[in-house]
């Protein structure tokens, strides 16, 4: 899979993000260009494209994105975002044209969001971010989602760097 950060928008402030986006500013591909590279990609025989950002579904043309990117090659298409700036028409309009759409969650209260993307024609896993200290959380996390009927799971580790540079104590250590 290439991962493709498809702005440097963001409509969160997170400590922890490894870019340090901005709601209203940043770069943005241009579909025409994007489209190049992933018609590049595919004929290089990669097997998918990842769209993140930034928040992907803050481009306004994720939709013609996903859409164009699964007609127009044989790539995979998953988009991975932090589900607030998702809004019901634009995740109804890349159904049946992304394979997978990840969804970062990094409370309880944010698992809440994962409804707006349950019975949709596209797989749906959750990432997770470990950080120092809190496996237990991760835990909680894990159990609600699988209640939710989310069996899809990916854990990375936060690394300072983006945003969280100024959090080194954040990272995990071994018994994390």
């Amino acid at each position: 899979f290439a991962q493709i950060s498809l702005t440097e928008r963001c409509n969160l402030n997170c400590p922890f993000c490894y870019l340090n986006p901005s709601p209203d500013k940043g770069r943005m591909w241009h579909v025409e260009e994007l489209m190049e590279l992933v018609k590049s990609l595919d004929s290089w025989k990669v097997f998918g494209v990842a769209y993140g950002g930034g928040e992907p579904f803050t481009h306004p043309d994720l939709s013609e994105i996903v859409r164009r990117t699964w007609k127009e090659t044989g790539l995979d298409v998953s988009v991975t975002t932090n589900g607030f700036a998702a809004s019901k028409r634009q995740i109804q309009q890349i159904e049946g044209y992304a394979g997978e759409v990840r969804v970062s969650i990094r409370s309880l209260e944010n698992c809440l969001v994962l409804e707006r993307f349950i019975n949709k024609k596209f797989d749906l896993g959750v990432n997770l971010l470990l950080m120092k200290g809190n496996t237990p959380l991760l835990e909680e996390i894990i159990r609600k989602c699988v209640k939710m009927d989310v069996r899809d799971f990916l854990v990375n580790s936060f690394l300072a760097v983006g945003r969280g540079i100024q959090h080194k104590e954040w990272e995990p250590e071994e018994e994390d």
